[in-house]
């Protein structure tokens, strides 16, 4: 007769049975025996782990400059303003005993070396002929005065003996710079608009 253990070693699985599909599945190899990709040798770096500089930077980069919030002048403006002409200063000295220029003092050979003031009604005329140079230190004067010089008298002379025989007068007035040229050509447009002539001017003849 068999023993009741016996039968039951014969019913139960064996233990080498039960753990040999788990040692199997332990030890299977989690990566191909052979491959054909290349090795990631580098070591993967957490962002945060990076080091950080605290303070301030130096910054060796060209500086841009700031952009100009003026007003941009308008066209023409900057033309104005470097050829506008002052024609009297209040804050200078007032001369007192000067003469205003006539027709009969312009020819007349006493006036050499005299200085005499040009008349309100012409210097307005004077100014709209634009006869007048910016390069002309008229400002630093409280009111237009001119010198009226051998040269002045000598070129009215000729205007008006030009009138009275009726003919016409080609001048050219010559000089080095700074001479005056354009002070002696003022001086024969105020004696033609004292005369009541018809004046005709071309500033600059260049333009």
């Amino acid at each position: 007769m068999a023993s009741t253990n016996c039968w039951r070693c014969l019913v139960r699985p064996s233990q080498r049975l039960l753990l040999a599909p788990a040692s199997g599945v332990a030890s299977a190899p989690t990566s191909a025996a052979f491959t054909t990709t290349s090795t990631h040798l580098g070591k993967v770096t957490d962002p945060s782990s990076r080091h950080i500089r605290a303070g301030k930077k130096l910054s060796l980069g060209r500086h841009k400059r700031t952009p100009d919030k003026t007003k941009p002048p308008l066209p023409g403006e900057r033309k104005a303003f470097r050829k506008r002409i002052q024609l009297s200063n209040d804050n200078a000295l007032a001369v007192t005993g000067l003469d205003v220029l006539t027709t009969e003092n312009v020819v007349d050979s006493d006036s050499i070396g005299k200085v005499f003031g040009i008349p309100a009604d012409s210097l307005d005329q004077l100014r709209v002929c634009e006869a007048f140079k910016s390069s002309q230190t008229w400002s630093l004067f409280r009111s237009p005065h001119m010198l009226v010089r051998k040269e002045t008298v000598d070129l009215t002379k000729q205007m008006m003996d030009a009138i009275e025989k009726k003919e016409t007068l080609r001048l050219v007035v010559t000089g080095n710079r700074g001479s005056g040229k354009s002070i002696v050509g003022l001086q024969a447009l105020a004696t033609g608009l004292l005369n009541e002539w018809v004046v005709i001017n071309i500033p600059e003849g260049t333009e």
